[in-house]
C-alpha cells in the first residue's frame, strides 16, 4: 500500500513541478562567510550557517563533544554570520536579504526579521545593544535589544572601506575594515610626466625600478613602452615612495591615506577610534577572553613592487596582528607563513622581496605548510593560543601567544569559521564552507577527530571549479596564494598592480577596434602595461576578450599566470574548463541603488537623477559635419552632446552617433571591441595604448578617493584602467565636460551607480508575519512584485503546528510543500501567531520551488517526504525508498510498543525520530501519527 501511495504522490509532484516557472534553480552570489559558527552561552548547541541552502543548522553538543544534527531552520538568502544572543535565541546575518533573522531555537523558527543596510556582514551584542556591520555603506548599525520594530537603528559611520567582521569584550566593539588597503595610490600619468613630481632625471615614464634601469632587464627588441601611471606607497611619516624607496615630491601628492584597519567603538557612547596599518584585507577578528587583546588575520599585498617576475609566488603575505587596546606595544605583527622566509634565506640566488625564479623548486613539504586566505580566528578559552583557518589551504593552524606556530592540521574544503566548546571540553569546531561539513578538533592533541556533513544544493560544476579559484596549496609556489588572493571572493581587491614584464616580447594585436580603424591594426600589445586595477570575475564570461587592454582572448589565456604569477602548475584543459564553468556561475548581487521593484530610484544621495542619467547615457551625439576629421590628440574633448572639432574618430572615419552606450553597450555595459589610444595634450585620459571597454555592473561597489577634501582618505585607488581618477564624477567632468552641466554629470553618475545587474534588485527582501511586528505592507508589496513575473516568492515557517514551506503560484495563492495543496494569503495569515510566524522572501525567478517546497529537487515535496519518513535533504531518499514511518523500535510494524517509545521521549525535542510531525515536541500529535500508520510495514 505504501509503495502504491508513494507512486501516486510522485506523479502528482511531477505534474505540479511541470506547472511551475522554469529557470535556474541555484544562483551563485559566492557570498563569503564572516562568523559562520557560534556556540550558545550554555554550551549545549552549535549553530552553523548553511549559506547555499539559506538555513541555520543546529547541532547538539554531547557530553563527549560530539555533534548531533538537530534541525535546519530556514532564514534569509545567503546567511554568512550567526551569533547566539541567549540559549534560546540567535541572530543570523543574511547578506543577500539585507536582513537579520531572529531565530527562536526551541521552536526552530524565525520569529522576526530586522532590515539592515546593503550586504550586512556580522553582528555582536554589547551594553544591551546589537551592533551590525553594513559593509557597502561603511557603517555599523546599532539596535536596542530586545529589538523594537518601530525604532530605527543608530548609525555609526566608519572611516574605512567595508567594515565587516566584528568582535567585542562587552564594553568595546571592534570592527575589522575588510578593504583597508595599504596606503598605495596610482599616480596619474600627467603627474608621472611632471618633472616637479618625478624624481628621476629626464622624467622617464615608466620610471626605473633598479637604479636607473629595469629589473628584469629591458628587452632591447621592444619599442618604447607606453606611458602609464605609477604606484606609490605612503609611509608612516606621510612620505610617498616608489618600489625603490625613492621619494616623490613637488606638487604631488596633496592627499594622505589614514590606513584605518580596526575600528574601536565604545559600546556606551558609540565614540570611534582606530588602529591603523594592519593588513590590506582584514578578514577575521577575535578578542582574548583573558587580557582583551584583539587578534586580526588577513592578507597584505605587495602591489608597490612592479613587474610580474618580481612578484612570482610572493605577491602577498598572510599575516596576523595582535592589538593591545590598553597600551603596551601597539601592534604585534606576524607572518603566518614563516617557512617562506626560511626557504628564501636558504635558496641560492633568491633574495627577499623578489619573485621566486623558475629554476628554484619549492619542496612539497614546504608547500604543505602554507596557509592561505585566512577567514577565521579564535582565542582559546584560557587565552593560551589561537586557531586560524585557511580557506584556501584547507587547514587549521595553531599559534601561541607570541604568534609562533604550534601545529597545522588538514580539515575540510574551504574552512572559514572556528569556535571553541564552552563546556570545559578540549574541543573546537571548524565550518568547511566549500565542503558543507563541520570538523571536530581535539584541541589538546590538536587533531581532527571527526566530521559531520550537512545538505548543500550547490551544483557540482561550482564545487568542482572552486578549487581553481581558491586553492593555494595546489596553485602557488609556497601554498599561500591563489587567484582569489587578488580576485577576492571572485571579485577584486580594489588595488592597482603593475604586472608587466620588461624582458618579455610584444603580443600581436588580434582583436577588433571600435570603428574598424587602422590604428589598432598597427598597434600590438607591449609587455610593459603600467598599473592596472584588479577586475572582477563576476559576469565576465561572454564578454571576451578580457583584461583592461583586451589582450586575453578568453579565460584560458590567463592560464600562464598560474606559473608566471602564482608560481604553480598550469591548469590542464579539463581543469580550465572546470574553472570557466565556475566563473560563469558568478552572479552580481542586487544593486542597492535601485528600488526593490528593480526600477531606478528618483534620486541618489549624490543629488543625481538616474533616469535622466540613463537618457543622457543612451542618447547618441549629433552626427559629425560632412567629411570631418579629428586628430587623436584632441579626442579627449569628446562630450556627451557634441564632437571634437571635425567630428571624426582620428582614423579618417566618423564616430557616427556612438554616445556612451555606443561603447558601453547592452546589459553588461561593455563590448567585444577595443578602443584605440587616447593620448595627447588635450586627452585627459592619457591612454596611449589599446583599451578594452570595461563593464559597468560593478561600478556601484567602487568608491574611489576624493582629492578635493583635506581630510585623510580611506584609499588611493579610483577609476579608469589604472585607478588614477579619484572619483567617477571627476572622470565624467573631464571626459564629458565640454557641453554638459554639473547636474547632468551627477545624473549620469547616478545612473552608472544604478546600472542593472543580473539579479533583480528586490531579490532577498523579507517580511515576517506573526505577532506585533508583522510586516503586512511589505509582504503585500513582495506579492505585487512577484505578480510582475520577474521574481519568485517563497514563505517558510510554522503553520498548523508543522514546519512548512510555500511558493507563490498566482492570484494571492501559494502552493505548499504538500503536492497539490493551494492556500490563499488570507488562509496563511489566519494560521500565523507570534509563536508560529511565517517569513516571506523574494527570490530569483526559477529558485522558488527549490527554496520553497523541494529542498533536494528530487521531485517529491518536502512535507510529503516528512509525512512518509523520507529525507527532504537527500535526493536519494524518497517516499519510495523510505523506512517504515512510525516503526520507532525497529520491529517491522507500527503498534503499541511504538507509542511507549513516544511516551518515553515526551517533551521538547529537536530533530529526534520520535517527533513524527516535526513540530519540535514529542507529544499526543505523534501518538496520532502512530495510530494512523498502525500495522505491519509495507502493507
Amino acid at each position: 500500500m505504501i509503495n502504491a501511495w508513494t507512486a501516486g504522490l510522485a506523479a502528482v509532484a511531477v505534474a505540479w513541478c511541470a506547472a511551475t516557472a522554469p529557470g535556474q534553480s541555484f544562483v551563485n552570489w559566492e557570498s563569503a562567510h564572516v562568523h559562520p559558527l557560534d556556540v550558545t552561552p550554555g554550551g549545549e548547541r552549535l549553530l552553523a550557517v548553511n549559506t547555499a541552502d539559506n538555513r541555520l543548522e543546529m547541532f547538539v553538543i554531547t557530553a563527549s563533544g560530539d555533534l548531533l544534527h538537530r534541525r535546519s531552520i530556514p532564514v534569509g538568502l545567503d546567511p554568512i554570520s550567526v551569533r547566539a544572543r541567549t540559549n534560546g535565541e540567535a541572530w543570523v546575518v543574511n547578506k543577500i536579504s539585507d536582513s537579520i533573522s531572529v531565530v527562536d531555537l526551541a521552536a526552530g523558527n524565525v520569529v522576526g526579521t530586522i532590515p539592515t543596510g546593503d550586504e550586512p556582514g556580522d553582528v555582536v551584542f554589547a551594553a544591551g545593544r546589537a551592533f551590525v556591520s553594513v559593509g557597502t555603506a561603511d557603517e555599523v548599525w546599532v539596535y536596542d535589544v530586545p529589538y523594537d520594530p518601530g525604532a530605527p537603528p543608530t548609525v555609526v559611520s566608519i572611516e574605512g572601506e567595508d567594515p565587516r567582521a566584528l568582535a567585542t569584550d562587552g564594553t568595546t566593539v571592534y570592527a575589522a575594515v575588510f578593504n583597508a588597503g595599504n596606503r598605495t595610490t596610482s599616480l596619474n600619468p600627467a603627474l608621472v610626466n611632471d618633472p616637479a613630481s618625478n624624481p628621476y632625471a629626464g622624467t622617464p615614464n615608466p620610471p626605473p625600478n633598479d637604479g636607473a634601469g629595469f629589473d628584469p632587464p629591458l628587452n632591447p627588441n621592444l619599442p618604447t613602452p607606453p606611458l602609464g601611471a605609477m604606484i606609490l606607497q605612503e609611509d608612516a611619516a606621510g612620505t610617498w615612495r616608489d618600489d625603490q624607496g625613492t621619494v616623490w615630491g613637488g606638487p604631488f601628492p596633496f592627499w594622505t591615506i589614514h590606513g584605518h584597519a580596526l575600528a574601536h567603538i565604545d559600546a556606551g557612547t558609540l565614540a570611534v577610534s582606530y588602529t591603523n596599518d594592519l593588513m590590506a584585507l582584514n578578514m577575521a577578528i577575535d578578542v582574548s577572553p583573558v587580557n582583551g587583546h584583539v587578534a586580526v588575520v588577513g592578507t597584505t599585498a605587495s602591489n608597490v613592487t612592479r613587474f610580474e617576475p618580481n612578484l612570482r609566488g610572493t605577491f602577498a603575505a598572510v599575516n596576523e596582528a595582535i592589538v593591545d587596546p590598553d597600551g603596551g606595544p601597539t601592534v604585534i605583527f606576524r607572518d603566518l607563513n614563516p617557512q617562506v622566509a626560511e626557504f628564501i634565506e636558504q635558496a641560492a640566488g633568491f633574495v627577499p622581496h623578489q619573485g621566486i625564479p623558475h629554476d628554484v623548486l619549492v619542496p612539497p613539504d614546504v608547500v604543505a605548510l602554507g596557509i592561505g586566505d585566512p577567514r577565521g580566528v579564535a582565542w582559546s578559552p584560557n587565552g593560551a593560543f589561537r586557531l586560524i583557518t585557511g580557506r584556501g589551504s584547507n587547514n587549521l593552524v595553531r599559534v601561541g601567544p607570541n604568534g609562533a606556530r604550534q601545529g597545522l592540521i588538514a580539515v575540510g574544503q574551504g574552512p572559514t569559521g572556528v569556535v571553541f566548546a564552552t563546556n570545559g571540553l578540549e574541543r573546537a569546531y571548524v565550518l568547511n564552507q566549500h565542503g558543507a561539513s563541520i570538523s571536530t578538533i581535539d584541541t589538546g592533541a590538536f587533531e581532527a577527530i571527526g566530521s559531520i556533513s550537512f545538505f548543500d544544493p550547490t551544483p557540482e560544476t561550482i564545487r568542482t571549479g572552486r578549487p581553481h579559484l581558491y586553492n593555494t596549496t595546489k596553485s602557488s609556489a609556497f601554498g599561500n596564494v591563489s587567484c582569489a588572493t587578488c580576485h577576492v571572493d571572485g571579485a577584486n581587491d580594489l588595488l592597482a598592480w603593475d604586472l608587466g614584464d620588461p624582458s618579455a616580447e610584444m603580443k600581436e594585436f588580434n582583436q577588433t577596434c571600435i570603428g574598424g580603424g587602422t590604428i589598432c591594426d598597427d598597434t600590438d600589445w607591449h609587455p610593459m602595461k603600467g598599473p592596472m586595477t584588479t577586475q572582477t570575475f563576476f559576469g565576465i564570461i561572454g564578454t571576451e576578450p578580457f583584461h583592461w587592454r583586451g589582450d586575453r582572448e578568453d579565460l584560458a589565456a590567463f592560464n600562464p599566470a598560474f606559473d608566471s604569477l602564482l608560481g604553480g602548475p598550469l591548469l590542464s584543459d579539463d581543469e580550465m574548463a572546470q574553472f570557466e564553468a565556475m566563473v560563469a556561475s558568478l552572479t552580481f548581487p542586487p544593486n542597492p541603488n535601485r528600488l526593490i521593484t528593480n526600477e531606478l530610484a528618483p534620486s541618489l544621495p549624490n543629488g543625481g537623477n538616474p533616469a535622466n542619467g540613463k537618457f543622457l547615457f543612451d542618447t547618441p551625439p549629433p552626427p559629425p559635419p560632412p567629411n570631418g576629421f579629428a586628430p587623436p590628440e584632441i579626442m579627449g574633448h569628446f562630450t556627451l552632446f557634441g564632437r571634437p572639432p571635425g567630428g571624426g574618430d582620428g582614423d579618417g572615419g566618423p564616430v557616427g552617433g556612438l554616445g556612451c552606450a555606443g561603447c558601453h553597450a547592452g546589459t553588461t555595459g561593455t563590448s567585444t571591441e577595443i578602443l584605440r589610444p587616447f593620448f595627447g595634450p588635450g586627452a585627459i585620459t592619457q591612454i596611449n595604448h589599446l583599451t578594452k571597454v570595461a563593464q559597468l555592473r560593478d561600478l556601484y561597489r567602487k568608491d574611489g578617493f576624493d582629492v578635493t577634501v583635506t581630510e585623510p582618505l580611506s584609499r588611493g585607488t579610483g577609476f579608469l584602467h589604472n585607478g588614477s581618477f579619484d572619483t567617477l564624477l571627476t572622470f565624467l567632468s573631464a571626459f564629458f565636460g565640454g557641453a554638459t552641466t554639473e547636474q547632468e554629470r551627477l545624473d549620469v553618475q547616478a545612473y552608472l551607480q544604478s546600472f542593472a545587474v543580473d539579479t533583480h534588485a528586490g531579490v532577498g527582501t523579507q517580511a515576517t508575519i506573526g505577532g506585533a511586528g508583522s510586516q503586512f505592507a511589505l509582504r503585500d508589496q513582495l506579492i505585487a512584485i512577484a505578480d510582475a513575473g520577474e521574481t519568485g516568492l517563497v514563505a517558510k515557517g510554522l503553520f498548523g503546528g508543522e514546519r512548512r514551506g510555500f511558493f507563490y503560484f498566482a492570484a494571492n495563492t501559494f502552493a505548499s510543500d504538500r503536492a497539490g495543496e493551494l492556500l490563499t494569503v488570507a488562509q496563511l495569515d489566519a494560521g500565523t501567531t507570534a509563536e508560529s510566524a511565517i517569513t516571506y522572501t523574494l527570490v530569483a525567478l526559477g529558485t522558488e520551488q527549490r527554496i520553497g517546497v523541494d529542498r533536494d529537487e528530487d521531485g517529491f515535496f518536502d512535507r510529503d517526504e516528512l509525512d512518509i519518513c523520507s529525507d527532504p535533504a537527500d535526493p536519494t531518499s524518497t517516499p519510495q525508498t523510505a523506512t517504515c514511518c512510525g516503526d520507532l523500535n525497529g520491529s517491522g510494524g507500527v503498534g503499541f510498543d511504538d507509542i511507549l517509545v513516544i511516551i518515553g521521549h515526551w517533551g521538547p525535542c529537536g530533530m529526534c525520530a520520535e517527533d513524527l510531525n516535526d513540530n519540535g515536541t514529542v507529544g499526543f500529535d505523534d501518538i496520532l501519527v502512530v495510530i494512523g500508520l498502525w500495522g505491519a510495514c509495507g502493507e
